[in-house]
Parts: structure tokens; C-alpha cells; sequence
């Protein structure tokens, strides 16, 4: 056996896994808000929790908002798009957390050209600017939805959702892992 030739081969496939490393961490490594979804002052954001404590005449319509939640239903009407979202709270990058309990409901409404990829149970998470409540059913009960027009949004994908993963080293079609969002 040679040792001389073994060295760079060894040294070489180091290398190779180094860079993959490198590469995977800065790819989905990344825990900063999305730029698209960032907002310029993020106390100003009107808080879902707060919001359905607080009684409907009060509202501040208007208001800036990002929230985040599991889309349940998806409407394409000939004008504009209308998402029903479970509430969940935010993660620091602004992703839906994972393990928290839904909190309630709201309705969305966006462009059709901007909602032609978000799909029933796709995590989102929208930034705009409160409407006026609506009200509808939820299991044949009453129920009031806060809602808003979005002019931002993200579809979250497990992995950015969780943090940090390597998948690009095991996984044959990382494609799959793309983000998505205007």
C-alpha cells in the first residue's frame, strides 16, 4: 500500500466534505427573517394574541401584522385569493413554531397570481395590514375571523422551520427543500 498516493485522496475528500458543511449551514443554516417577511420596526406588529383579546370595535384597521399558522383552506376567487390559516406562534425567523397550540384563526387575501403556490397544509407566514373581522363557521360553530391583506408572504419547508440541517449531504433531491415566497 502506498501511503503518498492515499494522503491527497484522503485530503481531498476532507476538502470536499468541508466545503459541503460550509455550503449546507449557509443555505439552511440561516436564522434571520426572510428579507421579503422582515419588517422595519417589529414592535409596531400587531400581536394575534392581543388582537383576540380585544374587542372588535377597538380594532386599528390598518394596522401592520405578521402572522404565522398551517393553511387550512385555500379559495381562488376571480379577483384575489382567500387562505384560512391556524394561527401559530413565530419562531425567531418568523416561521411557524413547531410544538405550540393553535390560538385561533384567520382568514388571508392576497393576489390569485400570489397564492398560486401555497397549497392546504403549507406553513406561511404573511405580513400586511388588518381588515375588518368576518365571520363564518368552524365545526358548524360561529366563529369570528380576524383578517388581513397580505402584501408579503413565505412558505416554510420543514427544514427551514426546524433550524439547521445538512440535507444537502444525504438527501437525493435537494430540490425539493426550495423556498418559496414574494
Amino acid at each position: 500500500m502506498n501511503l503518498v498516493n492515499t494522503k491527497p485522496t484522503f485530503y481531498k475528500i476532507l476538502s470536499h466534505c468541508c466545503a459541503l458543511v460550509i455550503v449546507g449551514t449557509l443555505t439552511f443554516g440561516c436564522a434571520g427573517i426572510p428579507a421579503n417577511i422582515a419588517v422595519n420596526n417589529e414592535e409596531s406588529l400587531l400581536d394575534f394574541k392581543d388582537l383576540m383579546q380585544t374587542p372588535v370595535e377597538t380594532l386599528e384597521l390598518g394596522a401592520e401584522v405578521r402572522w404565522a399558522g398551517l393553511v387550512v383552506a385555500v379559495e381562488q376567487r376571480d379577483e384575489f385569493a382567500e387562505l384560512e390559516v391556524m394561527y401559530l406562534e413565530q419562531n425567531a425567523n418568523a416561521a411557524p413554531k413547531q410544538g405550540t397550540e393553535f390560538k385561533g384563526r384567520f382568514k388571508a387575501y392576497m393576489s390569485v397570481e400570489d397564492a398560486k403556490d401555497i397549497r392546504k397544509l403549507n406553513y406561511v407566514t404573511v405580513v400586511g395590514k388588518l381588515g375588518a373581522a368576518k365571520s363564518g363557521l368552524v365545526n358548524n360553530k360561529l366563529y369570528t375571523y380576524p383578517t388581513m391583506q397580505v402584501d408579503e408572504h413565505f412558505v416554510w419547508y420543514d427544514h427551514e422551520r426546524r433550524g439547521p440541517y445538512l440535507l444537502l449531504l444525504s438527501d437525493p433531491n435537494p430540490d425539493r427543500f426550495c423556498c418559496q415566497g414574494d
